[in-house]
């Protein structure tokens, strides 16, 4: 006889699985975004610098 997991756990799963997957969409999001951030920043204060 084989094991199979019951549905709830099978969802349950699933749930962590899409809310994992949204927090490190959302991370790597948020990197990107505050790396843009940061060197258009930097940018503007090295060009304040220079002229």
């Amino acid at each position: 006889m084989r094991f199979t997991a019951p549905t709830w756990l099978k969802l349950r799963r699933l749930s962590l699985r899409v809310l994992l997957a949204v927090l490190a969409l959302r991370a790597v999001l948020t990197l990107i975004i505050t790396t843009y951030l940061l060197v258009a920043e930097y940018r503007r204060d090295l060009d304040a610098l220079t002229s």
